[in-house]
């Protein structure tokens, strides 16, 4: 029962639901920054949950929008989350659940792909990278327009061990838009197998939670046929060369300014997938065969 009290310390006091917010505020998910807003806290709960325990954990929440992530991360115990929201629209409300959690929620208004996160958390959060995850966890529903660039920045990160990984094996959870997530966790039998698939399961360690359907989000995206061209990256001896601890980098396997198969242009289908990312211990783990 003391356990259950001291749980109950960290939920927050009573808010406007979030969709509450979005009329409050007069917020609209928009079209061309791939905005779809997740409404159901059960869902979002649940995505939370695959990051395991946030009790007196740091957190960098990516994309908060109206909040319902940043909510469900708070009531999970997080001590410090950082939040780093691009669209200012949605500032107000982060304020808003600011007040109602002091000292624990710091908002950055900014673009996550220009932002040093290395700078966001105290040094002491780091631990040494052949030792357990630092209690540092990056968590979002990513849109799609972000999801590919954002995930090639973190594992050049990874590979130079810059960035949120200047502190250690950070924990990602994160939802992709699914053909996204269908080639970070593609076998080497898989059709959708490419470069994505290779530099992510060189890195990490890559698990397919759930999938939310597209009826959870708002507005519901569109159903279409995906539009991409998938290219392998080649096994010669030029895929060992570049800098940081790893032997297979991430400037053989992919260009900064290209797309990760080639052109990759896939419109947004219904369903969203959960993925928790952890980080292989260094360079002496195997490639995916």
């Amino acid at each position: 029962m003391a356990a259950s009290g001291k749980l109950a310390s960290f939920r927050l006091p009573p808010l406007p639901t979030i969709g509450e917010v979005i009329k409050l505020y007069n917020l609209r998910a928009e079209k061309q920054l791939s905005q779809n807003f997740l409404l159901d806290m059960r869902l979002i709960d649940k995505i939370v949950r695959q990051a395991g325990s946030l009790r007196d954990a740091h957190v960098c929440e990516v994309g908060p929008g109206p909040g319902g992530l940043t909510r469900s991360i708070l009531n999970a115990g997080a001590a410090d989350l950082l939040v780093v929201e691009k669209d200012s629209r949605f500032i107000p409300g982060l304020k808003l659940l600011s007040e109602a959690a002091p000292d624990r929620l710091r908002i950055v208004h900014g673009d996550i792909l220009t932002y040093r996160m290395d700078r966001g958390f105290p040094s002491n959060v780091t631990k040494p990278w052949e030792e357990d995850p630092p209690n540092l966890h990056i968590i979002g529903n990513l849109p799609f327009s972000v999801s590919t660039p954002l995930i090639i920045k973190w594992l050049e990160n990874m590979a130079n061990r810059t960035g949120p990984f200047a502190f250690g094996r950070t924990r990602l959870t994160l939802t992709f838009q699914k053909e996204v997530a269908e080639r970070l966790t593609a076998s080497t039998s898989s059709r959708q197998r490419s470069r994505l698939s290779i530099m992510a399961q060189y890195l990490c360690t890559v698990h397919s939670c759930f999938t939310i359907p597209g009826r959870a989000f708002v507005p519901k995206p569109k159903n279409a046929v995906p539009r991409g061209t998938s290219s392998r990256a080649g096994r010669g001896d030029d895929a060992r060369g570049g800098r940081g601890p790893h032997p297979a980098p991430y400037r053989a396997l992919h260009p900064p300014h290209q797309g990760v198969s080639g052109r990759l242009r896939l419109p947004l289908r219904p369903r969203s997938r959960s993925l928790c990312l952890r980080v292989q211990r260094g360079a002496e783990a195997e490639a995916p065969r």
